[in-house]
């Protein structure tokens, strides 16, 4: 038997449980429930992106109807009813439904609306939200890892995030603090964060913008190939460090080290960089540097003496 014949058979299996413990239809979101709970008793979530084909496959085969009747509303009072399932051990996977949910909706209907999913409520971290989104959503609370994995939409977090994939495309705009791993390898990817980011911001960043209009904790840009970098309050860590392509620019201070083992791109500094002026007052030759610095106005560094 083929493995495609074999996935086949398993999700039908998987659709004909849900139904005979359902009994005569109760409604959208108890379906999406007692779906969830098969996926999590049967131990099926322990291959995660499993959960995603899974989910599709239910919805496209449901003897019911469920994926063409579902609505945005359906999916918001499911996100809400999740926390039914936190002390379960494969729970922090369950974004992959919710994920799934919005995609077979938004193929569908090309709906231009938000998707809302809630996740204040939740004491525990919820993984893999927006996994190949491709239209519009707002999450009320935070989001955590594997976040807008392959995402080509929008999104807005009333939250923090911990962390976010790399690879996508579209806009990601975070009203709170961003914790770790803020970088964007598509040139078409933006980032916007309103107060604060913690760590990996830029590093091995390949294209696209990030805006931190709060601080960046620590260090920005490390090994930056392209894209552009705007801080718009102080740099608690090193900045530009083996730097090759792209633009940072900190309208207020750099505390840590700027520009080590650069070979590339350009540093914009507005406010104070104590690394720098201990150099200038020590007449040490920056010009050796092929990147480009600019401190208060002034070329402190680039190819051309």
């Amino acid at each position: 038997m083929k493995l495609e014949d074999t996935l086949t058979e398993e999700y039908e299996n998987l659709t004909i449980s849900v139904q005979k413990k359902r009994g005569e239809r109760k409604d959208r979101v108890s379906d999406l429930l007692e779906f969830t709970r098969e996926i999590i008793y049967r131990g099926l979530a322990e291959f995660p992106q499993r959960i995603y084909s899974e989910t599709l496959f239910h919805l496209e085969h449901d003897p019911h109807g469920l994926g063409e009747s579902l609505t945005p509303e359906d999916i918001t009072a499911f996100s809400i009813r999740l926390g039914e399932f936190q002390n379960e051990k494969y729970f922090s996977e369950m974004g992959f439904v919710l994920s799934a949910l919005i995609n077979f909706h938004y193929e569908r209907t090309n709906c231009s609306d938000e998707y809302i999913i809630v996740t204040n409520h939740l004491e525990k971290n919820l993984n893999n939200i927006a996994y190949e989104l491709e239209g519009n959503m707002r999450i009320k609370g935070n989001s955590y890892s594997f976040f807008a994995q392959n995402m080509k939409g929008s999104i807005i977090i009333e939250g923090d995030v911990l962390e976010i994939d790399k690879n996508f495309s579209g806009k990601i705009s975070v009203l709170g603090n961003a914790i770790e791993n803020i970088s964007t390898i598509n040139y078409d990817a933006s980032i916007t964060i309103e107060k604060n980011a913690y760590s990996g911001v830029g590093d091995w960043m390949n294209g696209g913008t990030i805006t931190i209009k709060g601080d960046a904790k620590e260090d920005v840009g490390y090994e930056m190939q392209k894209g552009d970098i705007f801080i718009h309050g102080d740099v608690e860590g090193y900045c530009g460090t083996r730097m090759n392509q792209g633009y940072i620019s900190v309208r207020n201070n750099v505390k840590g080290e700027v520009g080590l083992d650069m070979k590339g791109g350009t540093i914009l500094i507005d406010g104070s960089a104590p690394f720098l002026e201990r150099r200038s007052k020590k007449r040490e030759d920056f010009y050796d540097c092929p990147g480009i610095i600019i401190h208060n106005g002034n070329r402190i560094c680039s190819r051309e003496k």
